[in-house]
């Protein structure tokens, strides 16, 4: 498989044939740059190789504890890590509900010692749907996708290169 480093190169230099792209289908320069943002940080940050002790998972620095139960629960290289259709939304989906809890951690410790008293389950069912409301209002939709879409293709990149290597080497070992 390709090392680390040529992952990286291939990122990098992925992103202005991106940015071309993005741009073609937008038309909006704010969105063209949340694609770009997001390849950049799918490709170095929030790739298939999570699930192990990677260069990307090593960019974590003290943060990489959030992904050792990914680590530990994701086989190394199967469709749920690599998978160009799953890898990146079950990713996207570990990495919001890993936040989730964060913040809900977050709001029931303020609780406590602000008020002094651990709040209820609908305190805290109406502060995370506030906390949604204006991650929504403060981002929007279309941003959204402009990410998710990004992330998508820096991991995407990661494992068609990492197909192609495989059909090199098997290429190579026939003749």
């Amino acid at each position: 498989m390709p090392s680390g480093r040529t992952h990286d190169l291939v990122t990098l230099l992925s992103l202005a044939p991106t940015a071309v792209l993005a741009w073609t289908l937008t038309r909006d320069p704010a969105t063209s740059a949340l694609v770009v943002a997001a390849t950049l940080f799918g490709g170095l940050m929030f790739g298939p190789d999570l699930d192990t002790a990677s260069r990307q998972y090593s960019r974590w620095g003290p943060l990489r504890f959030i992904w050792w139960p990914y680590r530990v629960f994701f086989a190394h290289r199967s469709r749920w890590s690599h998978g160009l259709l799953f890898g990146t939304l079950v990713r996207v989906f570990y990495f919001t509900g890993i936040v989730a809890l964060l913040l809900i951690a977050g709001v029931y410790l303020r609780a406590l010692f602000v008020h002094g008293a651990a709040p209820g389950m609908t305190e805290m069912l109406e502060a995370w749907s506030a906390i949604q409301r204006e991650i929504e209002s403060a981002v929007g939709r279309r941003a959204m996708l402009a990410v998710v879409a990004g992330l998508w293709w820096g991991a995407a990149i990661h494992t068609l290169l990492d197909v192609l290597a495989s059909i090199a080497r098997k290429l190579l070992d026939i003749f």
